[in-house]
């Protein structure tokens, strides 16, 4: 029995006296060898499949035109692709264990006034995290999108808007403008004296009211 228990600790799976051999005892072992065998085949099966989707998560990782970083549960990353490096300035060797430094809020979405170690940069980054498995430990997965050019256009928009409502609410004339559903978008200072309107009134509504 001694000898039996020595090479177990070795790789054994299982041993028999020679006084208890008997004819029901191995086919009992036998059983409980195969269904070992059977159990073990099936978990590095499961190994493989899990090994494979690992890297083709990776490879995905990788290749996403959006910044992806993979954070674990300490708030620190473990990986970085290309379109993220690009937008933190940072390596992944030299961002890998880094502390991430934002909240993590599964499901959330924010926007960040510059991405991370960036923020001179004037970036404009929008920010998703997703709960994740990776390598059988609860990880984020944050996915980074630069959006600095339709930041930037907005603003433009914005400002250029501000500047057509003082020209027009400069001039003499009444003008309206609408969409081509004939909603009204803007009256000027004008168009509210001529035809009576409050000063309340707010854009909206139909142009044919106003026009008869």
């Amino acid at each position: 029995r001694d000898m039996g228990r020595e090479a177990k600790k070795v790789g054994a799976q299982d041993y028999i006296c020679k006084n208890d051999l008997s004819a029901k005892i191995l086919e009992k072992s036998i059983r409980f060898a195969i269904e070992r065998h059977r159990m073990y085949m099936e978990l590095e099966t499961k190994k493989t499949r899990l090994a494979e989707n690992e890297i083709l998560f990776q490879r995905i990782i990788e290749k996403n035109a959006d910044g992806m970083l993979l954070i674990n549960e300490n708030g620190r990353i473990t990986l970085a692709n290309p379109a993220a490096e690009n937008i933190i300035g940072k390596t992944n060797a030299e961002l890998k264990g880094m502390l991430f430094g934002h909240r993590l809020l599964p499901g959330g979405f924010l926007n960040l006034s510059g991405a991370p170690q960036r923020q001179r940069g004037g970036r404009s980054v929008e920010m998703r995290v997703k709960e994740i498995q990776w390598m059988n430990r609860a990880s984020y997965l944050a996915t980074l999108r630069d959006v600095t050019e339709y930041k930037q256009l907005e603003d433009s928009l914005l400002i250029e808007k501000e500047r057509l409502g003082i020209t027009l609410n400069s001039i003499a004339d009444g003008v309206i403008t609408s969409n081509r559903r004939g909603r009204v978008m803007s009256v000027n200072s004008a168009a509210r004296h001529i035809l009576g309107l409050d000063p309340s009134f707010a854009a909206g509504g139909h142009i044919n009211p106003l026009l008869n």
